[in-house]
């Protein structure tokens, strides 16, 4: 029975394309020790395990001193002393960190991992079966230079008019309140679709609905898959870049789309019923149901999203 559901499970994905890549020749010393604490913090977890495996002495202190990086960096430096040579690894380190500077799309790549939030939120009534279920999706999305599109695979049979995009539903504050779990407030700054969230007097994000006009140029894209009932639906850079009208680099754009699964087809893609064997038998019985979903489960996913995702990004995962 399990090995049935897992393969009826469905993935969601996301992933983004980035622009074409000039190679850096000759990186500075600035962004060469930015591509090292990136290499480095993506290594930290491996780092803990070797000194654990190694068994390297801690002292008790150390970790009732409630400072976790002081402790992971004496550990590190004890890792170093006891089984490397710091050197030569120290020349590897800026080796590597030199090779991924050169490569301005593999910092792209890993500020996105790093930024980029995604929500999902589902609703489904159980009691009234007529019902439509509901899918929201919110993207978080940083300023990043060099992502040209954020890309989003939804597994379900789905036409253009079928999602909706309710980000400026956000501006009533109980909503906003309600989905980041702060206490936020709304404030217009251009027309009525362009606002941004404050937390008390600070800026939290922006918000914008997306533009639809002919001369506004497109910022949300849609196509189905080819051999697949599933749609990717795309947000151009341009709909971020409206968004973030303020110049600080810390600026953040919230979208948020709404599909609504107005037929059982559509419903069946995520749940899943649990009927007991003998319910022709008995008089009245329970039927149990869960939602089931993935995120970027790479075997779950098409063929043809997965390649697409590697031509997007050079790598097959965000």
């Amino acid at each position: 029975m399990k090995e049935k559901e897992e393969i009826q499970a469905k993935s969601i994905a996301l992933w983004c394309k980035i622009a074409s890549e000039n190679k850096v020749k000759d990186p500075d010393e600035y962004q060469i020790n930015k591509a090292a604490i990136d290499i480095i913090n993506e290594n930290l977890g491996k780092i803990v395990d070797f000194s654990i495996n190694n068994e390297i002495e801690q002292k008790v202190d150390d970790l009732e001193s409630g400072d976790l990086a002081s402790h992971l960096e004496k550990t590190f430096m004890a890792s170093l002393n006891k089984y490397s040579d710091k050197h030569d690894l120290s020349c590897k380190l800026k080796v590597e960190a030199t090779e991924r500077a050169k490569h301005p799309s593999k910092n792209v790549l890993n500020d996105a991992i790093k930024g980029i939030s995604l929500h999902i939120n589902y609703w489904h009534c159980s009691v009234e079966s007529e019902k439509s279920d509901v899918l929201d999706i919110g993207l978080m999305i940083p300023n990043i230079e060099g992502i040209e599109e954020l890309l989003l695979y939804l597994p379900i049979k789905l036409e253009e008019k079928d999602v909706l995009d309710i980000t400026n539903l956000l501006k009533k504050n109980e909503i906003s309140t309600a989905i980041f779990n702060e206490n936020l407030s709304s404030q217009q700054i251009q027309n009525r679709d362009h606002f941004r969230l404050l937390k008390g007097d600070s800026y939290f994000c922006s918000i914008r609905s997306f533009l639809k006009g002919e001369d506004d140029g497109e910022e949300i894209g849609f196509q189905s898959v080819a051999g697949d009932d599933g749609v990717i639906v795309s947000i151009k850079s341009e709909a971020v870049k409206r968004a973030l009208t303020e110049k600080d680099p810390a600026g953040k754009a919230y979208f948020r789309l709404r599909v609504v699964l107005d037929s059982n087809d559509k419903k069946d893609i995520f749940i899943r019923k649990n009927l007991p064997r003998d319910k022709l038998l008995t008089s009245g019985f329970e039927v149990t149901e869960y939602i089931d979903f993935r995120i970027n489960e790479t075997r779950l996913l098409p063929q043809s999203v997965q390649e697409k995702i590697e031509r997007c990004q050079g790598v097959d995962f965000i």
